[in-house]
């Protein structure tokens, strides 16, 4: 009963306190000092000012909707705008834009699905990497169509970079890697092109190679060739200019083939060829002179020539030539021979050298080494041949003795005389005793073999070395690298050869680092130690 009593007061009490509340909002401001607790519904329609906490444990309504807080979650919800100091942190209710006029610290995540407008650019708060997407994003799209990206620092990519569309370098570019450039290159449009599909490249100024260039298919110098300004030149007309001096050499075979029917050699000097001149027609050399010191063989009409010099080899001419000069021939480090016709007198003859049928093998016809006139005898099968005497007068005399009165000989080819003789693959059946103590074997070899097909660096054969003997030598061999011989006549079956190391280098020492050699019968191959060695040369004897 008393409980019941005590409600009934505490809600007489309640309303009571209330009403006065009311009459004071009513009638003017009150100040309450003390705590108030009211179960219903406390109103106040002027201003409330509290210096206090505000404990709202059911949560805060402004107008119902216009502003609430959630009382068990504590969501804030506002119909209108939220602004912090007036300008300091805005929300805009209509839009829901968002202004913080000082730092926005996020320490979590940050899900932007709008864009993000950073007028003040993006950074970090320390000096470390700034990272874009580096969880879950698929793609990163910076900027719009139409619109410059522009990286101040330097930009590295680690995986491969697919462009769309054309990208612009104004600097330097500097590719460490292969450019696969698949859709071809063009530089100013059309000053330096490589087609895509083809590869083929056209360049519209000067192409600068420094070092060797290979071309396996044709070369099309439509505009002509030139060879340092002036040492070698092809016009537009395909007429060929040599620098003084030039030598055109072909030194994997020593043949050069020109196909054309006419050769014309027109020059105020003479033109020289160290190796073969194989003419398919004719050869006219207009003028100077054609020096060649090589085998040639020229099946066509040779013709128009002031002067034709064959040095070494010989000229082979199949058809009918007619040279209007002299005629000069000889191998080098030899004497000339030279045909020089004389003037006519009233009536032209034409005189012949010619020889009768040769059966049984080549002939080689040798003049002495005298001057004077050369007697022929009759024509039968004991013709006398003339021989040179000298009188006391100092003048050439000639005595013919016929080839019949000779005693008995063997092989064939010129009389061997006493001195100096020249003596053409001969066969001792006996010994072959030389003269005194000061006497040696000289090879009359000139030329020195080549090294080609050697596998050491900068292979040599030393000046006056020869097919029987010499010294090779290379600026440096690896383990089982080769200098090869090459001999300058071919022997008949493989020569012996005997070769020895000729300095230190090429004699390292050990059971493993011995030099070996083989022969062939164009070839001596000499194999270095299984060891490096620096400047390493050989002594070498090869006898059939």
């Amino acid at each position: 009963m008393k409980k019941r009593i005590k409600q009934i007061l505490s809600v007489s009490l309640t309303i009571l306190v209330s009403t006065m509340l009311m009459a004071e909002v009513i009638l003017a401001t009150t100040t309450l000092s003390e705590n108030i607790v009211t179960q219903g519904t406390l109103a106040v329609t002027g201003a409330s000012t509290l210096t206090g906490l505000l404990n709202a444990n059911g949560g805060l309504a402004t107008d119902t909707t216009n502003f609430t807080v959630s009382g068990t979650t504590g969501a804030i919800h506002t119909a209108g705008d939220f602004d912090v100091a007036m300008s300091k942190f805005t929300v805009a209710s209509a839009s829901g834009n968002t202004v913080v006029a000082g730092t926005l610290g996020v320490t979590g995540i940050s899900t932007l699905t709008g864009a993000l407008n950073a007028n003040g650019g993006l950074d970090r708060s320390t000096a470390a990497a700034l990272t874009v997407g580096g969880t879950n994003a698929s793609a990163i799209n910076v900027s719009k169509t139409g619109v410059m990206t522009t990286v101040l620092g330097t930009l590295n990519v680690d995986e491969a970079v697919t462009f769309d569309t054309t990208l612009g370098v104004t600097g330097i570019t500097t590719l460490t890697g292969a450019l696969n450039a698949n859709g071809g290159i063009t530089v100013d449009t059309t000053a330096f092109t490589v087609a895509d599909t083809s590869g083929n490249v056209a360049t519209t100024g000067t192409l600068a190679v420094t070092g060797i260039s290979t071309l396996t298919g044709l070369l099309n110098a439509n505009g002509g060739i030139a060879v340092n300004t002036s040492a070698f030149a092809v016009d537009t007309t395909g007429v060929v200019t040599l620098a003084n001096g030039a030598t055109i050499a072909n030194g994997s075979s020593d043949v050069l083939t020109i196909t054309e029917p006419t050769i014309a050699l027109v020059a105020s000097t003479a033109v020289t060829t160290s190796a073969a001149l194989t003419v398919g027609n004719a050869l006219s050399v207009t003028t100077g002179g054609a020096a060649i010191t090589g085998n040639s063989t020229i099946t066509g009409t040779l013709g128009g020539l002031t002067g034709l010099t064959v040095a070494s080899g010989g000229a082979a001419v199949t058809g009918n030539s007619t040279v209007t000069g002299t005629l000069q021939v000889g191998p080098a480090a030899t004497d000339f021979i030279i045909i020089s016709p004389v003037a006519n007198g009233d009536t032209a003859f034409t005189g012949t050298i010619t020889s009768a049928d040769l059966t049984v093998a080549d002939k080689t016809w040798t003049f002495p080494n005298v001057t004077g006139t050369v007697m022929v005898g009759a024509t039968s099968t004991t013709a006398t041949q003339a021989l040179f005497a000298t009188t006391t007068a100092g003048a050439p005399a000639f005595r013919a003795i016929a080839l019949n009165d000779l005693p008995a000989q063997t092989g064939t080819g010129s009389i061997v005389l006493a001195t100096s003789p020249t003596i053409v693959t001969p066969t001792i059946n006996g010994n072959l005793t030389l003269g005194p103590a000061t006497s040696h074997m000289i090879s009359s070899q000139t030329t020195a073999p080549l090294t080609t097909g050697s596998t050491c660096t900068t292979p040599a054969i030393a000046a006056g070395s020869t097919d029987t003997r010499g010294n090779a030598s290379a600026a440096s061999c690896t383990a089982s690298q080769t200098v090869v011989v090459v001999f300058n006549t071919v022997y008949a079956s493989a020569p012996n050869c005997v070769v020895s190391p000729s300095n230190a280098a090429a004699a390292p020492g050990g059971a493993v680092a011995q030099t070996f050699a083989s022969a062939s019968t164009t070839a001596l191959t000499i194999t270095s130690p299984a060891v490096a060695t620096t400047a390493p040369a050989w002594d070498y004897i090869c006898i059939q």
